[in-house]
């Protein structure tokens, strides 16, 4: 199980990204995105799924963290994750679900 000081909500992640885009395109002085902006916003919310979702020994182009990450997507609309859940929990039925 990954450890984590604050439930990674999908939400959270994509505002990360989005923050960190929106950022980057301040600092160049633009008030709309560019590419590299965008790459940026890439950037970020991959770094952030492999941190949260990928698990030990995987290879990097793995798909499974992605599925992951959709799944706790679905949790939380659904309401089963939230800020307040047992993240280790939510890892444990969502590493069920993948296996199923």
């Amino acid at each position: 199980m990954p450890a984590a000081t604050m439930n990674p909500l999908p939400s959270l992640i994509r505002a990360a990204a989005w923050d960190a885009a929106s950022s980057s395109a301040r600092r160049a002085g633009r008030a709309a995105w560019s590419e590299d902006d965008y790459n940026e916003a890439c950037s970020t919310q991959e770094r952030l799924i492999t941190a949260c979702y990928a698990r030990k020994g995987e290879e990097a182009g793995d798909p499974r963290r992605y599925i992951r990450f959709s799944i706790a997507e679905q949790m939380e609309r659904n309401g089963t994750f939230t800020l307040k859940s047992d993240f280790a929990a939510v890892s444990a039925a969502i590493d069920l679900a993948l296996d199923a």
